[in-house]
């Protein structure tokens, strides 16, 4: 459980970092947390018909998509409200969570049309289209693996790459991890101690992630869209020290000024 909360924690860390750095190319997108919308933007949708919350499981993502694709003169800002949030403290519980979300992105794939026929800048249609086509590409990842065995029978080679290659595909991912982590630490401002703990339960924590992806699939490809929601949890037991904890930050959507 402390080990689902603090990566988590973490994820939510370099999320909101990332967020920043997309709000720079206009690509910041609405989560459930926090999220505001103006008045005009939702009634200007619901007199055209449209629903502002599209009917996938993962409506806030779908919403940002939708404000840009109404007018590229809308604006997504992320503003510096601290928020509040649980985490999951049971496997089961998070991997069905992360089932939503993936089956909620695979559900926006239409939106990829739309997207590149829209007059939105190309950091914002490749941004939002890098998310979208992720489950995807995670479902090539899992048969690339799945038939390591097939290949092997068959004398199959699959795809080859040189040492340098592997080396490069495996140190680079690890650095950047570490980055990560080591700003976490220092902005959280927690022991060193974490470090070791951090890298040694991601690998735990990715294969959690991992094993939400058939599941995921399987409902998606079904036609299955029932929605968990998660159970509130104890915080005085199980959440982390309240001087390091710091909240997650909120969205906003906004118009720009001309409007």
């Amino acid at each position: 459980s402390r080990m689902l909360l603090f990566q988590q924690d973490l994820e939510a860390f370099i999320t909101g970092h990332i967020q920043r750095y997309r709000v720079r190319g206009g690509t910041a997108s609405l989560t459930g947390n926090g999220q505001c919308m103006r008045v005009s933007y939702v009634a200007q949708q619901l007199d055209a018909g449209t629903d502002p919350w599209p009917e996938v499981l993962l409506e806030d993502f779908a919403s940002a998509v939708e404000i840009r694709l109404h007018s590229p003169e809308h604006r997504i800002a992320y503003l510096p409200t601290h928020i509040s949030q649980q985490g999951m403290v049971e496997l089961s519980g998070f991997i069905r969570q992360r089932v939503r979300w993936t089956q909620g992105a695979m559900e926006c794939l239409p939106y990829l049309r739309r997207l590149w026929r829209t007059r939105a800048s190309w950091i914002t249609r490749l941004d939002f289209s890098y998310f979208i086509l992720g489950p995807w590409l995670n479902l090539l990842l899992i048969i690339s693996f799945a038939s390591q065995g097939l290949r092997r029978v068959f004398g199959g080679q699959g795809l080859t790459i040189t040492p340098e290659v592997g080396l490069l595909l495996t140190v680079l991912p690890l650095i950047m991890q570490l980055n990560w982590v080591l700003r976490y630490i220092r902005e959280r401002r927690l022991p060193l101690r974490y470090l070791p703990f951090a890298m040694v339960s991601l690998p735990v924590y990715s294969f959690a992630l991992l094993s939400s992806l058939p599941k995921a699939y399987f409902n998606h490809f079904t036609g299955r869209r029932g929605w968990y929601k998660s159970v509130r949890h104890d915080d005085a037991t199980l959440e982390l020290p309240e001087r390091h904890a710091e909240p997650a930050r909120s969205n906003v959507t906004a118009p720009a000024a001309s409007d």
